[in-house]
């Protein structure tokens, strides 16, 4: 008795929720309710945490077929394999000033993502970015926003295969169609790209929390101040087993390793953790790529064979060999180069950081060892103004079409994630 009180969270017992067909059955015994769809929608908005409800802005759903502001609503149907059988694969961009940054190159992820998950009849690429940028539009903010968004092998039964599935909500509603869905959020936290532009890089610290890429978020609200003292993160290395090669190069939404990287990263008084190889060398962390400054000079990373390809991680050392002659004498650097890093080479180095979500963040400690001068260096400010610039490269960012969807915008009280509010 009372069981599926505890599991909804209903603090009274024998009190049945209104407008349900649950009712006392003649042992006195309450049933599990049964809701009307009015009833489960309001009863869904009554649980809605407080986070999506101040801080997820839009939702595009293929199950539905347009875009809904309401968070109690932003849900993703049982029986589509995404859920069912981890048949998916999604990918974020960042907003600022209005514009969607690096989208085109997202997607190009997207889609060798989906190819490697063979994730089969997907909808276009002009419709996958109509629908993220009339997301981003609905959500009606122009800056601290971060897009997401995933395609899925499709809906409508729990078979193992995605063969055999019915039609369903898709894009165009084809038989056996791939599903995607959107959402525009907030970033929760005082991320670089959040802020207005500043002199001077914005740094991790306890009471004033400015991570600069969005994906670190979860850092914020999860992490604690432990791995956030002084001016940079502490990280630690983890014994959590690599993926295979074909789920560590796509970005799929099996994230279970990932999870247990960051948490056994969080126990060891880290943040987000650093995976080795069997030989010793960093292969990547929970959601970043890991980088160093050699004492030589050398700008140096993991390569991507058995990690995620990042875009950050692209983009930034384009960027900084595209300046290397005119900044490399100043700051003491030589070469930026994709090549194994070993855990002796991380301890080492002069300087430790984390790229992902389009931005850079120093790395001070690495297992209680203090990198370099245990503060961010110069290498760091200066990877972090060449991303910082790059948000306005008209190359690589389009318009989000805010007029057409200005109607729609639902306007809520904002929640704010930062370290001096003890999260």
């Amino acid at each position: 008795p009372g069981a599926w009180r505890r599991l909804n969270g209903t603090p009274s017992r024998g009190v049945i929720p209104p407008d349900c067909a649950a009712h006392a059955s003649p042992s006195g015994m309450s049933r599990v309710p049964v809701f009307t769809a009015e009833a489960a929608l309001a009863a869904a908005r009554t649980r809605v945490p407080a986070w999506p409800k101040a801080n997820a802005l839009a939702m595009y759903s293929s199950a539905l077929g347009g875009i809904v502001t309401d968070p109690a609503v932003f849900a993703v149907p049982l029986d589509d394999h995404i859920v069912t059988r981890g048949h998916g694969v999604f990918d974020t961009c960042n907003i600022h000033n209005g514009k969607a940054y690096g989208l085109e190159f997202h997607l190009d992820r997207l889609f060798k993502s989906a190819a490697q998950a063979r994730i089969e009849r997907l909808p276009s690429r002009d419709v996958i970015k109509e629908a993220i940028l009339a997301t981003l539009a609905t959500a009606g903010e122009r800056d601290g926003v971060f897009a997401r968004f995933w395609l899925s092998a499709g809906r409508g039964d729990f078979a193992i295969s995605s063969r055999g599935l019915a039609k369903n909500g898709a894009v165009g509603g084809e038989e056996g169609a791939a599903s995607f869905y959107a959402v525009g959020v907030e970033q929760v936290c005082a991320a670089a790209h959040c802020l207005p532009a500043q002199p001077q890089p914005p740094i991790a610290t306890r009471d004033a929390l400015a991570l600069p890429f969005a994906c670190v978020h979860a850092v914020h609200r999860n992490a604690g101040a432990k791995g956030l003292e002084g001016e940079g993160l502490h990280e630690a290395t983890v014994g959590v087993p690599l993926k295979n090669q074909l789920l560590a190069t796509l970005k799929s939404t099996n994230y279970l390793i990932n999870a247990l990287t960051a948490m056994e990263a969080e126990d060891k008084g880290g943040t987000l953790g650093v995976q080795l190889d069997e030989g010793g060398f960093i292969v990547e962390s929970s959601i970043a790529s890991v980088a160093i400054v050699t004492p030589a000079g050398v700008l140096k990373s993991p390569s991507f064979d058995y990690a995620l390809a990042s875009t950050t991680v692209v983009r930034a050392f384009a960027l900084a060999q595209s300046r290397l002659d005119a900044d490399g004498p100043r700051l003491g650097l030589t070469k930026v180069v994709q090549e194994p890093v070993s855990l002796d080479e991380a301890y080492a180095a002069s300087e430790m950081f984390l790229l992902g979500g389009g931005g850079v963040v120093p790395v001070i400690s690495l297992d209680g060892r203090r990198i370099g001068a245990g503060r961010p260096g110069p290498t760091f400010r200066w990877l972090w103004k060449l991303l910082d610039d790059d948000l306005r490269n008209e190359e690589h960012t389009d318009p989000i079409p805010y007029e057409l969807y200005a109607a729609h915008v639902q306007r809520r009280p904002r929640l704010a994630y930062r370290m001096s509010a003890g999260i």
